[in-house]
């Protein structure tokens, strides 16, 4: 199982789906599936309509509206009936909201936007999501955070937290 943290527009999402469906043959059933979350309704729809496209591939599937550092935990079934399970994802994207520093030069209205105090503003959302996204994650699974910051305050130090 999969589970992508900030899943809207949902690029990482698709390609993740993708993945899922390579190399089966004609007719298999991928073993897993992925959690796409976002928390802004609209564009959790607009992911939404994004896989529409891809017909079949999204019934493995499932779009859902939390807020990430707060996403419950999952209940599955075990051997002795259903029970909650916080490490329950293989692999987890964590592309967490950001000051979008490193969009500057595509994105000219970052620069009407940009603060130098905005990454020291986010780094406790970045990671509290990243830490809920490693509560999440099973023993051995892998988990990628990523912004489109060249901040360190919003890359490193937020490493540097959750190796703490």
């Amino acid at each position: 199982m999969v589970l992508d943290l900030c899943a809207a527009p949902g690029s990482k999402t698709l390609q993740a789906l993708d993945g899922l469906h390579r190399n089966l043959e004609p007719g298999e059933e991928p073993l897993g599936g992925i959690v796409a979350n976002d928390i802004d309704e609209r564009r959790a729809y607009g992911l939404a309509a994004r896989a529409r496209p891809v017909g079949s591939f999204a019934k493995n599937l499932m779009i859902v509206c939390h807020k990430a550092q707060k996403i419950p935990n999952v209940r599955v079934p075990g051997e002795e009936g259903i029970a909650e399970s916080a490490g329950c994802f293989d692999r987890i994207l964590c592309d967490v909201p950001c000051s979008g520093d490193g969009t500057l030069r595509k994105n000219t209205k970052v620069w009407k936007l940009w603060d130098p105090l905005f990454g020291i503003k986010i780094h406790r959302l970045q990671v509290q999501i990243a830490m809920r996204g490693l509560a999440l994650l099973k023993v051995g699974g892998l988990m990628a955070y990523s912004t489109c910051s060249f901040n360190p305050i919003e890359d490193e130090a937020v490493v540097a937290d959750l190796l703490r």
